[in-house]
């Protein structure tokens, strides 16, 4: 009987694992589509390279629904047990609630083992192809294409505005804004007849070509001086390195490009730099003894032996000297403290992350057990309602004690563990309640 019982549980929870896992990982995927869709759209990219983007980026969001889909497949599973009284005739027939829900546990670990692969190999290979990709899109000319009367800000700190262009891609009346002047309240404009935009893959940098035209300069100053000059060629290169996202620029260092054991090791090389920023910052606080001076001071008892010591006015002057260099020096080894602190909680953090949420696909079938004897319904309708707000929960937990380990408040081991052992307490005591 309980062979037959174990193909029975695997093929009721099979179906809607599969069903469910398919909703919840296309309705995150939308989520994403509809923040992306404003960085895509109207850059003229072909079909197929907004498919790589979107299939990049859905192999990072696969293992969040996993969770979900155990626990809506649980829920689904043994309330339709409870249901058809299947269940109460398993326990009549002396199966235990554990021994109902082996199998269904027996496949969350299944599912365990593929969530933390895809976590821990599939995903830091998809984002760095999905962020190498969308450089790629940005260097391009459709990333960068001047749209006739409209400002466009493609390139980090400037402002490009063109009244026309022709079919060759000439630019007319062109007006070129310096953004990063405005933030010190100067002024910065370049204005040309025509200009043409091009790019350098190779070198990763644009230029922009501007003819007959003009330079203007205005310095937020007491004078308020500014400066004028005409020019009939002018030729800006801009570094489009700055495109690139923070995930690029780590080189490959950043936490979502690295393995389970590539985060540990770069933790460990963390603290090692954390450690020796201490030591500095103690040894800042150690303040020198007095130094003796050739002259400008009373003699002391050791006058004999040519030590003079400085009078009060130069010995104050002195100490609040090195009083404001200790506290210069202190001050900045607590900054770069504080920024190699954040980097390794970011490094321990997504490590336990990734173990979490693989073990959270096995919890949530144990929650998902005892919720179905409660629910006792098997269909998609308020076993969903339920599942999908203990899983909301969850996300909502995970969030707060990733604030709360990014704030020092607590431990970055802990902030990804707590979520799942509240998952456990919770899947424990139901179980616990039913089988009584």
């Amino acid at each position: 009987m309980l062979p037959i019982l174990d193909r029975y549980l695997l093929k009721s929870f099979i179906g809607p694992f599969v069903i469910t896992a398919f909703v919840a990982w296309f309705a995150l995927l939308m989520q994403f589509l509809w923040f992306f869709i404003e960085t895509i759209a109207g850059k003229g990219l072909s079909f197929f390279t907004v498919v790589e983007l979107i299939g990049y980026r859905g192999v990072y969001l696969f293992p969040v629904s996993l969770p979900l889909a155990c626990l809506i497949a649980a829920v689904m599973t043994v309330g339709g047990l409870a249901e058809r009284h299947e269940l109460s005739s398993f326990h009549s027939a002396g199966v235990s609630p554990g021994r109902v829900l082996l199998p269904l546990l027996l496949c969350g670990s299944l599912v365990a083992g593929g969530s933390y692969l895809i976590a821990d190999y599939l995903i830091p290979a998809s984002n760095l192809a999905f962020h190498q990709r969308l450089f790629e899109v940005q260097m391009s000319d459709a990333a960068l294409n001047v749209e006739p009367g409209v400002f466009n800000d493609g390139i980090p700190g400037f402002t490009i505005l063109a009244k026309e262009k022709t079919d060759e891609g000439v630019l007319k009346d062109v007006l070129l804004y310096d953004t990063r002047s405005a933030v010190a309240n100067n002024l910065n404009i370049v204005s040309g007849q025509s200009g043409e935009l091009t790019i350098d893959e190779n070198t990763e940098t644009a230029q922009l070509l501007l003819r007959n035209g003009s330079n203007y300069r205005e310095r937020s100053t007491k004078s308020n001086s500014f400066m004028r000059t005409n020019f009939s060629s002018y030729r800006k290169r801009f570094s489009m390195s700055e495109l690139s996202s923070p995930v690029l620029s780590n080189n490959g260092s950043h936490y979502s490009l690295l393995t389970s054991w590539q985060l540990q090791a770069a933790a460990d090389s963390v603290a090692a730099r954390m450690d020796s920023l201490t030591i500095s910052f103690r040894e800042s606080f150690i303040v020198p003894g007095p130094r003796s001076t050739a002259s400008g001071g009373r003699p002391t008892a050791n006058s004999s032996q040519g030590e003079i010591i400085p009078d009060s006015a130069q010995a104050f002057t002195r100490s609040r000297a090195a009083a404001r260099r200790i506290s210069f020096r202190a001050r900045s080894l607590d900054e770069k403290l504080v920024l190699e602190r954040e980097v390794y909680v970011q490094y321990t953090y997504r490590k336990h992350e990734k173990y979490s949420l693989a073990v959270a696909c096995i919890l949530f079938v144990l929650v998902g057990g005892g919720l179905g004897e409660v629910v006792r319904s098997g269909n998609f309708g308020f076993p969903v309602l339920i599942s999908i707000s203990i899983f909301v929960a969850y996300i909502m937990g995970s969030i707060f004690c990733r604030r709360l380990a990014e704030s020092f408040v607590l431990h970055p081991v802990g902030a990804g563990w707590v979520p799942a052992l509240a998952t456990l307490i919770v899947g424990g005591l139901i179980v616990w309640w039913r089988g009584r």
